[in-house]
Parts: C-alpha cells; sequence; structure tokens
C-alpha cells in the first residue's frame, strides 16, 4: 500500500515564473512489518521548496521515530534560515539533537537523511548515510551523493569492485548517522541547475539498492506523470520489495 504524503505544482510571481512539481511517496515493501523511512517534498515560505528522505537505522520502532524526528527537526531549522546552504547544515544538527532526544536506556535510534533545498530550478543536496540524490537527464542517471557506509568507503578506497559492493554482507553498514557520535557534518553539493527535462530524485535504499539505475533512469524520463513515484516503487516491489521503499522528485520548468 503507497502512502500519499505531498505533491505539490508552483507557480510563483515574478517577471519570469517558474512551475515545479515535486511529490514525495514511501512503501513498507514486502519483506518489512513496518515502515521506518520518512519523506518531505513541502512548499516553505518565501517559495522554497525542501525535499528529503531519512531511513530509520536499527531494524527496531526506534528507527521510525529517528526517521521522522529527523524530518521535522530539519523542517523547523530550515525554515529559520534563508541562505540554503546554510540551512541545510542548521538543519541537518538539529535532526542530529532531535534523533540524540530520543535515546532510552541502551537504545540508540538513528538514520539516514538526505535532502534539498530547490530554488525554481536551483537546488543545493546534502546527505548523511546511503539513502543518495540522482540527477536523471537525457543523458541518463547521475548520482550526487557519496554513500557513507562501509562498502562505499571500500570501493572508493578500490578494495571492493562495485560488483562486490552488491552482494557483499557488509553492503548495509552504515560509517556517518543522524544520531550517532558527534553532530555529523553533512557533505554539501550545489548550486546545481536543472534544465526543464531534468529530474531531482532522492531515494532510500529500498529503491536505489534493488531497482538498476538504467531502469530508474528509463522511468524518470518517460511519461509517466502523476504515476512516476509509484511506478518505481512498483518496481521495486516486482524485485522482492526487501526493504522499505521511500521516493521523493522535484522538477522545475
Amino acid at each position: 500500500m503507497i502512502k500519499w504524503i505531498t505533491r505539490g505544482r508552483r507557480n510563483p510571481p515574478g517577471p519570469a515564473p517558474i512551475e515545479a512539481d515535486f511529490d514525495a511517496q514511501t512503501d513498507i515493501g514486502r519483506q518489512r512489518d513496518e515502515n521506518q523511512d520518512a519523506v518531505l517534498a513541502d512548499e516553505l515560505p518565501g517559495g522554497r521548496v525542501l525535499l528529503a528522505v531519512a531511513d530509520g537505522v536499527g531494524g527496531s520502532a526506534d528507527g521510525a521515530a529517528a526517521s521522522n524526528a529527523a524530518i521535522k527537526a530539519l523542517r523547523a531549522a530550515v525554515i529559520a534560515v534563508n541562505h540554503p546552504q546554510h540551512g541545510l547544515i542548521e538543519g541537518f544538527a538539529a535532526a542530529h539533537k532531535a534523533v540524540l532526544g530520543l535515546v532510552s536506556g541502551e537504545k540508540r535510534p538513528a538514520t539516514t537523511l538526505v535532502a534539498a533545498i530547490a530554488e525554481g530550478p536551483r537546488v543545493w543536496i546534502a546527505n548523511v548515510g546511503d539513502s543518495r540524490a540522482y540527477l536523471a537527464t537525457q543523458a541518463g542517471l547521475r548520482q550526487l551523493t557519496e554513500d557513507h557506509s562501509w562498502v562505499a568507503e571500500q570501493v572508493r578506497a578500490g578494495r571492493l569492485s562495485s560488483d562486490e559492493a552488491r552482494t557483499s554482507s557488509m553492503r548495509n553498514v552504515i560509517t556517518r548517522a543522524v544520531g550517532t557520535g558527534e553532530s555529523p557534518a553533512p557533505d554539501i553539493t550545489g548550486p546545481i541547475d536543472l534544465t526543464p527535462v531534468d529530474t531531482l530524485m532522492l531515494s532510500s535504499d529500498g529503491l536505489h539498492g534493488v531497482v538498476p539505475d538504467q531502469t530508474i533512469a528509463v522511468v524518470l524520463n518517460g511519461d509517466y506523470g502523476e504515476e512516476t513515484a509509484p511506478t518505481l516503487i512498483h518496481l521495486a516491489n516486482e524485485a522482492g520489495g526487501p526493504d522499505n521503499v521511500s521516493v521523493v522528485l522535484y522538477r522545475a520548468y
């Protein structure tokens, strides 16, 4: 069952109006008892759009609490800061503090977090963990973020091949997360300028860890309209749905 979160189309006033579509959807998948992902696609005061995906770490109810707390704190902090890059930095710090506040006894909830602030066709992206941002263009699909995971670090160091990383028993080990250790410094990417045929996608590993990049690119560059996110979620579930699946999309025209 797909949970519809939010979708919007904005056309702000000004000499050169910009229309933008954004969509955020999440699904429990086929092998989990609970959805520990949280998503957001929301127009903020001033016309900016905040996009985010958080994937709770730990395999317990605390994962769901962590992802939702992180998204809520991120949004509140970003609203208070006008500069996109500074807003993301403050937002991730606030998300980390909020997740730390959930600690009870020996439980240590944590979450991945990837977020973007869009001002029309210009976007800034920040991430911690292995939830990702992608850019789909007519040339194909390009990953914009680097994973903070054990296998990704081994691949970057040349100790594992990409094929070995996909099948490694360590592929779910996160090396940086919101809610663990000191406040994690997010990687910041941008600004990136989108063209009218480009799509920005944020996703949890329930999608990009299951559906091939080439297939994702075909869907994002296809004429699926409002069915784009549901189609991607369907493909992940058809491939076994081993994890929660989250997709956030943004297009500026």
